[in-house]
């Protein structure tokens, strides 16, 4: 069975009513595997525990993780640099310009309602361009993402004392 199967049913929903690729179609000639996917509890802490207090992590930046995790599929640095004008949100479509992808094509990913809230609280008193700006009004830096993942782990590990929950990968989360 492929792991991301989108037609795989599952009574697992972390409280989102509709599964947010299930648009995306399994890419049966992909060669990079990613080494495993985020369980039950990531997914869970991601929206319920990351970006708030005590957490060591922005609202914005907790947001940019949603969302990474919400539309599947985007890489940390494509939503870092994402502009407000690569939102359709009327057709709940995000386009990633050719110029901004890894293989140099435009990349269409469908907006699940979680990931078109996400945007939508980004936008109020936004005025830079981009969704996620940082203090100088460019983009936030994509290795900021990492560095929140890797200090939302030590405060996990610090209240749980497990073993950081999952691993900030450069490219996808």
């Amino acid at each position: 069975m492929i792991e991301n199967d989108y037609t795989k049913k599952c009574d697992v929903r972390f409280g989102l009513k509709v599964n947010p690729v299930a648009a995306v179609a399994v890419d049966s000639d992909s060669k990079d595997e990613g080494k495993r996917v985020l369980s039950e509890d990531e997914i869970r802490s991601i929206f319920f525990e990351m970006g708030g207090c005590g957490s060591y992590v922005s609202v914005p930046v907790a947001r940019a993780l949603r969302l990474i995790v919400s539309v599947g599929g985007a890489r940390v640095r494509e939503v870092g640099e994402a502009r407000i004008d690569e939102f359709d949100l009327e057709n709940r479509l995000w386009t990633i310009p050719g110029n901004r992808t890894k293989n140099g094509n435009i990349h269409i990913l469908p907006l699940s309602e979680r990931a078109v809230e996400i945007i939508e609280s980004q936008l109020e008193n936004n005025y830079t361009g981009y969704l996620f700006p940082s203090q100088d009004g460019g983009p936030i830096r994509y290795q900021s993402l990492g560095q929140a993942v890797t200090r939302f782990n030590k405060k996990k590990v610090i209240i749980t004392g497990h073993p950081e929950i999952y691993d900030a990968q450069p490219a996808r989360i």
